[in-house]
C-alpha cells in the first residue's frame, strides 16, 4: 500500500510539473518564432538596401531597433530556459 501512496505522489507531482513545462515550451516557442520575424524582418531590410530600396541611414535606424528587441528576447529565451 505505501508503495501506492507514493506512486500516486509522484503521479500528482508529475502533473504539476508537466502543466509548468508545457507552459514553458509554449513560451519558448513564442519567443523563438518573434525571434524569427525579427531575424526575417532584418534579412528584407538588407535586401533593400542592397537593392536601393531603402537608404543606409534608414537600414541602420531599424536594425539598430530590431538588434534591441532580438537581444531582449533572446534574454527572456535564455532565462525560460533556465527554468526548465
Amino acid at each position: 500500500m505505501a508503495f501506492t501512496g507514493n506512486f500516486l505522489r509522484k503521479v500528482c507531482i508529475s502533473k504539476n510539473n508537466l502543466h509548468f513545462l508545457s507552459l514553458q515550451v509554449a513560451e519558448l516557442q513564442k519567443l523563438a518564432g518573434q525571434v524569427k520575424d525579427l531575424i526575417a524582418t532584418q534579412v528584407t531590410n538588407s535586401e533593400k538596401v542592397v537593392n536601393g530600396k531603402m537608404s543606409k541611414q534608414q537600414y541602420l535606424d531599424l536594425d539598430k531597433t530590431t538588434t534591441a528587441r532580438r537581444t531582449e528576447l533572446l534574454g527572456k529565451l535564455e532565462v525560460t530556459t533556465h527554468t526548465l
